[in-house]
């Protein structure tokens, strides 16, 4: 079974699994803990990406029905890079917000609306609009 891990313009990583994954890997994280139920915030530096990308990449190469078709560091490379794609439309979303709300600070202070969550509700709103998972 052949897997590309791609989205439309985004560079693809192909990767072979001679069997289908199990269930129990849906509900576990690459390190095998638990997955988290809410979106985690990506503010890593460049060094940590690095790290992160080596890891999955090591993770992966130790998985016996995974079998990379580039390259080590084509692959490394390439996770790298959509990470930090990820990081800055991650960056540019929250400049946005932050914006928005600078905007409307004074009338979110008169209503008396939480600052942190008017956040979360126009942060979750403009990523809903710009197709964009958190």
């Amino acid at each position: 079974m052949l897997a590309e891990a791609s989205r439309p313009g985004n560079r693809r990583i192909a990767l072979r699994r001679s069997q289908p994954a199990p269930d129990a890997a849906a509900t576990a994280s690459v390190d095998g803990s638990p997955r988290r139920r809410y979106a985690a915030c990506m503010r890593y530096s460049d060094r940590k990406i690095e790290s992160l990308a080596e890891k999955l990449v090591h993770w992966l190469e130790s998985q016996p029905d995974i079998q990379l078709l580039e390259p080590r560091d084509v692959v490394r490379d390439a996770l790298i890079a959509e990470f930090q794609d990820e990081r800055d439309l991650e960056r540019k979303l929250d400049e946005d917000v932050d914006r928005v709300l600078e905007q409307n600070e004074s009338r979110m202070r008169s209503e008396g609306v939480d600052p942190w969550l008017m956040r979360k509700k126009v942060r979750a709103q403009m990523a809903r609009d710009r197709g964009l998972v958190l």
